[in-house]
């Protein structure tokens, strides 16, 4: 009997278990379905920015901007944008993350870090290894707030009294629904040649000249900033699309062996329920026949 109630007890347990993990399964992927929706434009649209400026450029090779180009060769004062997820039970999402920021993050004495994190498992890492001072945190990412929050890092970024001589962010990026990897996206100092090269394969072969209605110097500006906040749009959607199919699949993992295990445990149970029932029929057979 005693067996019987521990194994009720653990059925019942694995029974919870099992339908929190299957209601997170089927949460992760009606989020992934919204945001796969708009992927493909959300990735056109970003081409499509990226496409212009880097036309813009071709036909102005001279131009600098101290947002974009920051005079700073020794990088005194950069800054470092860290996305990971709000919520954990999504697999190896937020570990293969921070082991390559180990890998990738340098430091040395005479630089003074700042950084931004997004997802509340990117703050409490970075807080308690204490990398260097936390400007901005944004504790939860969502489909909802990833353009609130794209706008505030902006302000931030475009600040006059922030000037950053280097920003970097490091995110976990979607490549499939079974796939995803960590990278390190360089935002300032923009390598413009580099940009070009990236973008010659998707450039029209159009070469006729501009028409520049105003200042080109002030147009490019806008642009750049027009760039640079596509590209943090990107990455935030990008990591939030590959967070909820990381999620999906670690959570239908656990639903299929919680449905393993449950099979296993009832199996167990039935035998040993029987196995009581057969012994109680015979101390009963046994106790008629001698009386």
């Amino acid at each position: 009997m005693a067996e019987l109630i521990k194994l009720r007890r653990q059925i019942k347990s694995i029974n919870t278990n099992r339908k929190i993990t299957n209601a997170m399964r089927l949460i992760s992927m009606s989020l992934y379905s919204k945001l796969e929706k708009t992927n493909q434009v959300a990735t056109s649209y970003k081409n499509y920015v990226e496409q212009i400026f880097t036309k813009l450029i071709q036909s102005n090779p001279t131009w600098e901007s101290p947002l974009i180009n920051p005079q700073d060769p020794l990088d005194t004062n950069p800054l470092f944008i860290f996305v990971a997820s709000t919520k954990g039970f999504c697999g190896a999402f937020n570990n293969e993350l921070i082991q390559y920021f180990r890998r990738n993050f340098f430091i040395e004495g005479h630089q003074h870090p700042q950084f931004i994190t997004v997802g509340k498992k990117a703050n409490e890492y970075i807080k308690s290894k204490k990398f260097g001072n936390i400007i901005n945190n944004f504790s939860e990412l969502n489909s909802e707030n990833y353009i609130t929050i794209t706008d505030a890092i902006m302000k931030l970024i475009t600040s006059p009294d922030n000037n950053y001589s280097s920003i970097n962010v490091y995110n976990n990026t979607f490549v499939n629904f079974f796939v995803h990897k960590p990278q390190k996206n360089i935002l300032i100092p923009l390598n413009l040649k580099t940009l070009s090269i990236s973008n010659e394969k998707n450039q029209s072969e159009d070469t006729e000249d501009l028409i520049w209605e105003g200042d080109k110097s002030q147009i490019m500006s806008h642009l750049a900033t027009k760039y640079l906040r596509t590209k943090i749009l990107n990455i935030l959607f990008q990591s939030l699309l590959a967070e909820q199919s990381a999620r999906f699949i670690a959570m239908d993992g656990a639903t299929t062996n919680a449905d393993k295990i449950l099979e296993k445990l009832n199996r167990e149970y039935n035998k040993s329920r029987q196995a009581n029932i057969t012994k109680e029929l015979l101390e009963l057979s046994s106790s008629f026949s001698e009386n």
